[in-house]
């Protein structure tokens, strides 16, 4: 069978067949005091349940491997990794039941001592240490019941998996790729963060990630993280489940490659935030909507930036315009707060009063600041004929209707602010 391993040095591996020979091995680390497992591949072992990791270092190692041409997932039941420190470990095309990635929490564990055995925490359970993942695979793989809470992790696939009943509060992810990742059930994500992840086509069913929850944005708002940590890594294997490789952003063997591969990139980010603002609204999220809206024109911006620049070494007229005119629109939303930030209105109105005030106190040629200021005012609220003598037509009733217009608009904003509480 044709068996592909991300992450891992597959030439290291010393195959174990057997649960018991685990054991063995584990109790000799024990002994020695040195919780430290290395260069192994567990995915033959005829039982893998019930395992105790708790605070072990486990390099290299391998769980479960993605076998295309089987359509069985690996049963993986009750594994506890409290406290470990994972690198360079593959959980791919797995089931993995009730497992633990948890951090140690020293006041739990007192408390279910005293509680269970009416005794004190043993001296070697006192070392408290904080769960990490680094370089770990869950391709492909369906996780149930299983936590991560305080873990401290770093480059995880979680692509194509399903994610189910999980607990993902306090989690710390830098550089995950959860494309195609479905969330449902009663996964819940209170108080984690994810750095430069990728949540392109994920599917949340129930509780979600919140804005709050996404640290320095996702990864393709920096198209050199993108490529250099997701996509082009080396050690990261990136197959689907196919058995074949995405033709999407490729290498960039030149500027103009680079320019093509920046803008899909781009409008990936502004894809992301459209579909995550949708989300927030149909959640009743309304102030992660407004924000993950905001973040998409952003996005937007650079996207049509990115197009003119390709479409006018193209020599593309038409397909220039296009973008130039959703580039304007992108702007104006901008300009005028992405239509739920009042200041933008307000500052536009006192700027558009104090500016005329200014023309028509250069057109009467005087130093009364506060009546001509306070006439502008009046004209921006209606025609007002004491500002027509100063300000001649049709510059008077531009303004007039500009700020009518204006007026109306901060009233839409905060009514929608009042009625959503955003």
């Amino acid at each position: 069978m044709d068996r592909t391993i991300s992450f891992v040095d597959e030439s290291a591996l010393k195959p174990i067949k057997s649960k018991a020979e685990l054991l063995k091995i584990m109790k000799q680390c024990e002994q020695e005091k040195e919780l430290f497992l290395s260069n192994l591949d567990l995915s033959e072992m005829d039982d893998c349940s019930c395992i105790n990791f708790d605070r072990y270092r486990l390099d290299n190692i391998v769980f479960s491997k993605f076998c295309p041409d089987n359509p069985q997932k690996r049963h993986l039941f009750n594994l506890s990794f409290i406290g470990a420190q994972l690198s360079r470990v593959c959980f791919a095309q797995a089931n993995l039941q009730q497992c633990n990635f948890d951090t140690m929490d020293l006041n739990a564990y007192k408390f279910y001592y005293q509680k269970m055995y009416s005794k004190d925490m043993p001296e070697d359970k006192k070392d408290k240490r904080i769960a990490k993942l680094n370089s770990v695979d869950f391709f492909f793989s369906n996780l149930s019941y299983c936590r991560f809470r305080g873990n401290q992790a770093c480059q995880v696939d979680f692509r194509y998996s399903h994610v189910c009943d999980c607990t993902m509060s306090e989690f710390d992810l830098t550089y995950g790729d959860f494309y195609l990742c479905y969330f449902k059930g009663s996964t819940n994500f209170i108080d984690s963060r994810f750095t430069y992840c990728s949540f392109t086509c994920s599917s949340f069913e129930n509780d979600c990630i919140r804005m709050n929850n996404i640290i320095a944005g996702i990864a393709q708002e920096d198209s050199e993280i993108y490529h250099n940590k997701l996509i082009r890594d080396d050690q990261w294997l990136k197959y689907n489940p196919c058995h074949s490789f995405s033709s999407m952003n490729h290498e960039s063997h030149n500027d103009e490659e680079k320019d093509v591969s920046n803008a899909k990139i781009a409008g990936e980010a502004m894809h992301v935030y459209k579909q995550l603002s949708g989300l927030y609204a149909g959640k009743g999220l309304n102030r992660d909507s407004n924000r993950a809206y905001r973040k998409s024109k952003l996005c937007e911006i650079k996207y049509c930036k990115l197009r003119m620049k390709l479409a006018w070494k193209e020599r593309k007229i038409k397909t220039l315009c296009a973008y130039q005119w959703s580039f304007a629109k992108a702007w104006l939303t901008r300009l005028m707060g992405f239509g739920y930030q009042w200041r933008a209105t307000v500052t536009w109105f006192v700027l558009i009063v104090i500016g005329y005030g200014l023309f028509g106190m250069f057109r009467k040629g005087t130093n009364d600041d506060y009546n001509i200021i306070f006439h502008s005012l009046y004209n921006s609220m209606g025609p007002h004929d004491c500002f027509t003598d100063m300000v001649p037509l049709p510059w008077a009733s531009f303004e007039s209707i500009s700020g009518i217009l204006l007026i109306g608009f901060l009233g839409f904003i905060i009514a929608n602010n009042i009625r959503n509480d955003s």
